[in-house]
């Protein structure tokens, strides 16, 4: 979600590097691991020392400072448009996100877009992405299998889910060029149609 169809950043960057500073930790490093992943895992890969309860205090003061965070978070161009096709058309869609269901909740309600009626959130899946356990599991949700499904992603973790997942596709959306030249990558959703 964060990446393909919202844009927030900023939120984002600031909530995580806030969150780094307030811990001593190097902000830019913490960044880059936390994309696409849940937070636990990033939280867990840098607080090794702290207690399962304390970094599940963690991820909840986290998670309520980035679910207040809704100031400029915006569709990425061409979400609303697709989401709206996809739902007209009635192709079977999931959102798959390693955010919890509430912050997702908020940033698809302050981007102005409508959640799908499948999704499957951080804590719905035993194991977040990398793994393909979140995308396998929306799979089954929708009743098809995975090979049919074409994954929209942004983040390195996500590709690697996607992938291990065996899809038939993942669109990278976003300003990276793609290292997998099996990817098709877009910079944003305009002009992406359904057939």
């Amino acid at each position: 979600m964060d990446g393909t169809l919202v844009n927030s950043i900023a939120a984002v960057s600031k909530a995580w590097g806030d969150f780094a500073v307030e811990h001593g930790l190097d902000p830019v490093a913490v960044l880059d691991h936390a994309h696409g992943r849940p937070t636990i895992d990033t939280i867990t890969k840098f607080m090794p020392e702290r207690t399962d309860d304390e970094r599940a205090a963690l991820v909840d003061e986290l998670l309520e400072n980035e679910i207040s965070r809704t100031v400029g978070i915006v569709e990425i161009p061409g979400a609303r448009a697709l989401m709206d096709a996809i739902f007209a058309s009635g192709i079977p869609v999931a959102l798959v996100t390693s955010a919890t269901e509430a912050l997702m909740r908020s940033r698809m309600a302050a981007a102005g877009l409508v959640v799908p009626d499948v999704i499957v959130c951080d804590g719905d899946v035993t194991n977040g992405k990398p793994a393909p356990d979140a995308y396998l599991r929306a799979a089954e949700l929708l009743g098809i299998p995975a090979s049919e499904c074409v994954i929209l992603e942004d983040s390195a973790a996500g590709i690697a889910a996607a992938q291990a997942a065996g899809v038939a596709g993942t669109i990278l959306v976003g300003e990276t060029d793609p290292t997998d030249q099996n990817l098709f990558a877009i910079p944003d959703l305009r002009g992406l149609e359904i057939s």
